[in-house]
């Protein structure tokens, strides 16, 4: 680690069972809970070394599991990192744990013109040890307790020792070493399933390899290979505080929603490298079984004139990110519709947790509607939209209260009404335009320089709880007015897949499209609209031919 003459303020985040913690380093407040720390830091513009025992930082997060699904170098708390501030690490490693008492945990190999004679090799805890010149008589040993490297070097045929290789490793301690076992899945062995949906528990979870978890899936015209994956669209999860395994893949499923064998097997490795024993279990999948109607598709408007359109497909555009006291981040687990979303991570409980939605200024006149999509993990949130237009600033309450700041209050044009913070994924679109012009009936023109996020409170300036996330997806500068309307939408979560939908856009609020399947796309554009308010309606069809409840969305369409 080597750190310029400024301060820099980075701490280690490790997440566990989707919880973040925080090791000590350079920052000295932090958002989440503090479970380590790394002692003797210097930032002198030399290159030091630095160690943490990870894992008792994560045995005293008491998160129920010892994987690590992230571990990353961030500023929380109070974001004071000045603009341009640079370190550098290098010969990042994890130290591997071996359990105390294991044999052959260890193997090496050497060369020479006149081959290898024997070896000598040596325990203790001095990293640049040599061992002595006496050949050890046995190949076998026990890792043992107290001692932190491992030194061997190899005699040739000629009588030359040649020079020590060091190797650094944990000791584990017996009590920590349970062997991991496979238990009996869920449905049982050689049962007729509904759907290829299945969940295997797994004894000692924690002692498991998560990166080596292979699952293999194969029928009479197919087979596939599956890890574990965080992504929102991965086949194969792993609970590590449950310790289950649950695999669950609807393109199996015929279209013809016709019964078929399944034979799955499931291997992976200890985390001191042994391989566990397999498991391999066989079901007969039958669909017709299935009785659960697929959920209602979350629908996303497309507008024909939009000037933003942020669907975080391609990632975070510059346009969008960090305005102050928050992390904006790139979260391929969560999405509205498509596979990802940006995650805002309130660092203060007392300060901004702010984002720009739109960095860029715009005539508000040309796109006066703003729309989106939100989901909070967490309620106690309180939030507005802010925005300085024609130099004046603009607030919108967005979630919560905002009844603290004056100016605040002062400036409110409107609010946005039934806003939830449930974890679920809901729909805003409102007129920004309009509000505006009600403010400024005699303005002609409105300009706004950025848009984003601001907190507000009903008691403080600034109240949210910390370490709090609000998720956006598809956010939206468009303009009404237009003869077209797109709309996109992900497949619901299905046991056995989704076969179709079908669809209809008119102007009753309530319909429901008949039992005829229209498309199997998730996207549809209708041409040659007339102005007006329509309803877009929407329901999916599974494969085991179960027809779900109808979506809807509106539309306001305006003359071009």
């Amino acid at each position: 680690m080597n750190g310029s003459s400024g301060q820099v303020n980075l701490n280690p985040i490790v997440e566990l069972a989707g919880k973040w913690y925080g090791i000590r380093f350079t920052d000295g407040d932090e958002t989440f809970p503090l479970v380590g720390r790394i002692t003797n830091v210097k930032a002198d513009d030399q290159w030091r070394q630095a160690e943490v025992d990870l894992l008792s930082a994560v045995n005293r997060a008491h998160a129920g599991t010892t994987i690590v699904s992230r571990l990353f170098f961030a500023d929380s708390g109070i974001m004071n990192n000045l603009q341009d501030i640079v370190w550098h690490i290098d010969n990042f490693r994890f130290v591997p744990a071996l359990p105390v008492g294991q044999s052959n945990a260890i193997a090496w190999r050497a060369r020479d013109l006149s081959g290898i004679e024997s070896y000598s090799w040596a325990f203790d805890n001095d990293p640049d040890a040599t061992p002595d010149d006496i050949v050890e008589g046995d190949d076998s040993f026990a890792i043992p307790q107290g001692v932190s490297y491992f030194h061997v070097r190899a005699k040739d045929k000629a009588g030359n020792w040649g020079p020590s290789a060091h190797f650094r490793f944990a000791a584990l301690p017996p009590s920590m070493a349970s062997a991991p076992a496979i238990a009996a899945p869920k449905p049982d062995d050689r049962a007729t399933i509904s759907s290829p949906d299945v969940e295997v528990e797994l004894a000692n979870a924690s002692q498991i390899d998560v990166a080596t978890i292979r699952w293999i899936a194969s029928s009479a015209e197919r087979k596939q290979e599956y890890t574990v994956s965080q992504a929102l669209t991965s086949s194969l999860s792993f609970d590590p505080a449950r310790g289950t395994l649950r695999w669950r893949d609807s393109t199996w499923t015929p279209e013809s929603g016709k019964s078929y064998s399944l034979d799955c097997e499931l291997a992976a490795s200890k985390l001191s490298g042994a391989a566990m024993v397999e498991g391999r279990w066989k079901w007969t999948v039958d669909p017709s079984r299935d009785k659960m109607p697929p959920v209602t598709p979350y629908i996303s408007y497309q507008p024909e004139k939009a000037l933003h359109r942020v669907d975080f497909e391609a990632g975070l555009p510059e346009d969008f990110g960090l305005r102050r006291a928050a992390w904006v981040l790139l979260d391929d687990a969560a999405a509205a519709t498509g596979t990802a979303s940006a995650r805002v991570v309130n660092l203060e409980g007392n300060d901004f947790f702010s984002a720009f939605l739109r960095k860029t200024p715009y005539s508000v006149d040309l796109y006066p509607r703003l729309a989106f999509d939100y989901r909070f993990d967490r309620s106690g949130c309180n939030l507005n939209l802010v925005s300085v237009v024609n130099g004046d600033m603009q607030i919108i309450e967005f979630a919560g209260q905002n009844r603290y700041y004056p100016i605040f209050r002062q400036n409110t044009i409107g609010s946005i009404p039934g806003v939830l913070q449930d974890g679920q994924w809901h729909h805003v679109d409102i007129d920004f335009g309009a509000l505006l012009a009600k403010r400024y009936p005699d303005t002609p023109r409105f300009f706004a320089d950025y848009l984003g996020t601001w907190a507000t409170g009903s008691h403080t300036a600034y109240q949210n709880p910390q370490g709090a996330s609000l998720w956006l997806d598809n956010v939206t500068l468009y303009s009404p007015q237009a003869t077209s309307a797109g709309f996109e939408w992900n497949a619901p979560d299905d046991a056995n897949g989704i076969s179709g939908y079908s669809f209809v856009l008119d102007q009753e609020l309530t319909a429901a499209p008949d039992e005829t399947v229209d498309t199997t796309d998730t996207h549809c554009r209708f041409e040659n609209l007339k102005p007006g308010t329509h309803y877009f309606h929407l329901r999916a069809r599974d494969r085991a031919g179960n027809w779900g409840a109808t979506s809807h969305a509106t539309i306001n369409l305006k003359e071009d």
